[in-house]
């Protein structure tokens, strides 16, 4: 049973992905790196927009996307835990500089660009700086040497150039030289030279006066860095704890397994932080409650004192009723300012792995009621562009009041058919006609309670395709409260992605994939025409070779303790057989004449009449002394006589 006590939350900075990431089955043998990408704190300086996250697929700068961390502030102190073991500490400070937007450089990948857009900084020409850095608990997560790049700069009175930076090794301090050109003759990021640096803890310098240009000292920027390294033969995690999802008052268990030098010892974090007595592989809860909602992971140390963490699971507590998924703690003193937009914003949240969730109502929470205008709101996913449910409100419709300051007016509208949304991303969009609906103004930060089925990822603007344009970004240190809804949580499977099939040659290799979301884990049966097919329990369904005898329609069903089964639309499998040629001869009938004349080729079946002749092909000029003509019915018919003739 987990002790219920009230635990100090340890406010690490850590990439999302890496949470959702598993540590994967690893040897002490293999290479391993993270990445640190800084992206700007609240309150920047100058109305510079916040840095962009790594949210490529394969990451940046060879740093798959799972080991990026992306650290906020000038300054400030963060705790890795790389998915290969172990754990990091990172210190560093600009010495009371601040943070400023970078470039960012075509010649690059998204990903990289991404790194480049955020910057630390240290101006040379005052008396901030320089930019230090500090990296402890190497000794956990390396063997060995380990190398390290940095993605940091001069940024001049040259828009867009930087400068490679260079290190002294004594000092680890580093200076910077000549403008990096890249092959297009334009300046563009530089990667410092890999530096290999041995012990538990390093810092190095960024010196803030060593550049000048235009007569102008100039500025030290970091924008980030990647550690690579041989990892420490810790334990391997070969199953991580499953994100799921449990009734209140209900109870359930997570769990782990590791291999490695044995005995185990086990320590469960909530919310990182150390559950007293929770110290077994297995996790168990008796009678949850909202409180107990939130990310858990455990530590796995092995006989050798090296450790390595599990990827977090979330525990999502299902209320017995609907969720408001609105936020009025949001609503400040200051939310009495108003702006008129002709349009709105799209509100971008997550709905989070290991559950699901069922929209019922969809509607909004403005100022005014009675409408003055027509409002539309609408539910995105966010992933295909593709809009869910939309819902229109005008002068009839009727509010109910919110309770805040300033009074708020809730708008909703039941959908004819519940709306059940598994994990992924989605967006709600708010829209208003000429003359615009009233917006709420709120702080950046406005969040969704939803007893941590779905997480608010951000308010973004003229990026939801919709019915009206999104406002610019005039107001870009503002969120607004959008779009509202009504949802219970489930964790029931819900198919995300259904399979597809098609027409196949004999022969082919074909896979048919599902995608399903729910409280983990989920169980999957493929069908054939109605009939279970034999062995086939996962989310994909490989026919390899495909023949005759597999074509049919195939169907899966989804199942977890949640719920289901649902059951995946129908994908038909065609398989056509191959393709089979016969080779035939054509008669070629050699013309010999005067270029330039007019002849024409004349066949018959029989040389005594009826059978007259009939033209093959005609010459108006013969192009060349020998030419040569080829009959198009094939030489397997019983006869054929040619003969040429000169056209008077």
């Amino acid at each position: 049973m987990k002790t219920k006590t009230l635990f100090r939350y340890k406010n690490h900075l850590r990439n999302l992905a890496l949470a959702a990431a598993a540590a994967g089955s690893m040897v002490s043998s293999q290479a391993a790196n993270v990445g640190l990408n800084w992206v700007g704190f609240t309150g920047y300086a100058n109305g510079e927009p916040p840095g962009v996250a790594i949210t490529d697929a394969g990451g940046a700068f060879g740093v798959a996307l799972a080991n990026w961390s992306n650290l906020d502030g000038s300054s400030g102190t963060a705790t890795i835990d790389p998915s290969s073991g172990g754990e990091l500490t990172v210190t560093w400070s600009t010495g009371g500089g601040t943070w400023v937007s970078g470039s960012t450089f075509a010649a690059f990948d998204a990903g990289e660009n991404q790194v480049f857009r955020g910057n630390l900084y240290a101006p040379s020409n005052s008396t901030v700086g320089p930019i230090t850095v500090t990296i402890s608990g190497m000794d956990s997560v390396a063997t060995g040497d380990y190398t390290l790049k940095l993605m940091a700069a001069i940024d001049g009175p040259v828009a867009g150039r930087f400068r490679e930076a260079v290190v002294n090794g004594g000092a680890r301090t580093f200076f910077f030289g000549a403008p990096v050109v890249g092959a297009n003759g334009n300046s563009s990021a530089a990667v410092t030279t890999n530096l290999t640096l041995n012990g538990d803890s390093f810092s190095f310098t960024i010196a803030k006066d060593k550049a000048v240009e235009g007569g102008v000292r100039i500025r030290a920027a970091l924008s980030g860095l990647t550690l690579n390294y041989t990892r420490v033969p810790g334990p391997v995690i070969t199953q991580q704890p499953q994100s799921q999802t449990v009734s209140d008052s209900s109870g359930g268990s997570l769990g782990v397994s590791a291999t490695g030098m044995e005995p185990f010892t086990y320590q469960w974090q909530f919310n990182e932080a150390d559950l007293p007595f929770e110290v077994n592989p297995t996790l168990n809860f008796i009678g949850v409650t909202a409180g107990d909602a939130g990310q858990y992971r455990v530590k796995v140390t092995d006989s050798n004192g090296l450790f390595s963490f599990s990827s977090a699971a979330s525990l999502i507590v299902a209320p017995a009723g609907m969720v408001l998924a609105y936020d009025p703690s949001t609503i400040t003193s200051g939310s009495t300012d108003r702006s008129d937009y002709a349009a709105g914003i799209g509100t971008f949240f997550d709905v989070i792995p290991g559950t699901s969730i069922i929209v019922t109502d969809l509607g909004t929470v403005l100022l005014d009621s009675p409408l003055g205008t027509t409002v539309t709101v609408q539910l995105f996913n966010a992933a295909s562009a593709t809009v869910l449910a939309t819902v229109t409100f005008d002068a009839t419709d009727t509010s109910t009041p919110v309770a805040s300051t300033p009074p708020l007016n809730l708008f909703l509208t039941t959908l004819s058919t519940p709306l059940p949304l598994g994990p992924g991303s989605y967006a709600i969009a708010l829209y208003g006609t000429t003359p615009a609906a009233r917006f709420v103004r709120s702080p950046i930060g406005t969040t969704i309670n939803s007893s941590g089925a779905i997480r608010h990822v951000g308010v973004s603007y003229n990026t939801v395709a919709g019915p009206g344009v999104l406002p610019d970004t005039a107001d870009g240190l503002f969120s607004y409260l959008a779009g509202t809804f009504n949802m219970t949580v489930s964790g029931a499977p819900v198919i995300t992605q259904q399979p597809h099939g098609g027409t196949f040659g004999a022969g082919a290799d074909v896979t048919l994939n599902v995608q399903a979301g729910g409280s983990q884990p989920l169980s999957y049966e493929w069908c054939k025409d109605g009939s279970p097919v034999p062995g086939a329990a996962g989310p994909t369904l490989p026919l390899d070779g495909i023949t005759p005898l597999l074509a049919g329609n195939y169907t899966v069903k989804v199942s977890n303790s949640r719920g289901g089964p649902v059951t995946s639309d129908v994908a038909t499998v065609t398989v056509v057989s191959a393709p089979t040629v016969d080779i035939n001869l054509h008669a070629g009938i050699v013309v010999h004449g005067a270029v330039g004349l007019h002849y024409r080729v004349e066949y018959r079946t029989a040389l005594d009449p009826p059978n007259a002749w009939q033209l093959l092909q005609d010459i108006p000029s013969l192009p060349t002394a020998t030419y040569t003509v080829f009959d198009p019915t094939p030489a397997t018919q019983p006869k054929r006589f040619y003969r040429a003739v000169l056209v008077p």
